[in-house]
């Protein structure tokens, strides 16, 4: 039921609802009356959304909530969202299963967590990673730390954390590694170098997440600039073993 004040409708009146904005009357449909009728396209679409993209690019970003700590844009999930839906709709078939293969997740490689500070422009070199039979292979080779390392201003260290998680595509699980922690000093030169090895079974989908946190010095390290405003963490490899 609609009522007139002297001046203007309020409520509804069959499949029309009024409401008043400042001087101005908006007049409505009610909702899922007289709507837009979805085509069997739109359906399967909404329904491959809901059933795979959505929740595997929200299984992706809690594998990695430790490292990127929920210091990501306000696109960023809508980002994940629309790379997962690349790679979904290229590898499913008529039957709704898939066909992944090593590539098949490359898309994801440079993924940032945070635009407003891109991994590459705080780390200047990619990790080697090697994916084969008996496992995975994260390598960081013997570098120069002042050409290599963007370092904020005031701070004198790094800790590089790199996030190992696997994907079982098929139980739709997923296992994290802990994290690797490894503490580089601004003023020390040249980083040794390192090599991290992981287990990669049959059937899994590796992603290999990386972060730079900063501090001022060991005994002030709760002194960060790492907050929602900077955070360089991303999606530094992908692979899949068939």
């Amino acid at each position: 039921m609609a009522i007139f004040d002297g001046k203007n409708l309020k409520g509804s009146i069959g499949n029309l609802v009024f409401s008043q904005h400042g001087k101005i009357t908006i007049v409505k449909s009610k909702p899922g009356v007289g709507g837009v009728r979805q085509t069997e396209a739109t359906k399967k679409s909404a329904s491959i959304f809901g059933k795979y993209i959505s929740p595997f690019a929200k299984q992706i970003r809690m594998a990695f909530s430790s490292l990127h700590q929920g210091f990501y844009d306000g696109a960023m999930i809508n980002r994940m969202n629309s790379a997962i839906s690349t790679i979904v709709y290229q590898h499913i078939q008529t039957d709704n299963n898939f066909s992944f293969n090593q590539n098949s997740f490359k898309r994801l490689e440079g993924f940032d967590f945070n635009l407003g500070s891109p991994l590459d422009k705080s780390l200047l070199l990619t990790p080697i990673v090697n994916y084969h039979e008996d496992g995975i292979e994260v390598s960081l080779p013997s570098f120069s730390i002042s050409k290599n390392i963007r370092f904020p201003r005031n701070t004198t260290l790094c800790t590089l954390q790199v996030n190992v998680a696997l994907f079982n595509m098929k139980q739709r699980s997923t296992f994290c590694y802990p994290i690797e922690s490894i503490l580089i000093e601004r003023y020390a030169n040249v980083f040794d170098g390192i090599s991290l090895t992981y287990d990669f079974p049959e059937g899994n989908l590796a992603i290999i997440g990386v972060a730079l946190l900063f501090s001022e010095s060991k005994s002030r390290i709760q002194h960060s600039p790492n907050g929602k405003l900077f955070h360089p963490a991303g999606i530094v490899s992908t692979g899949f073993r068939v």
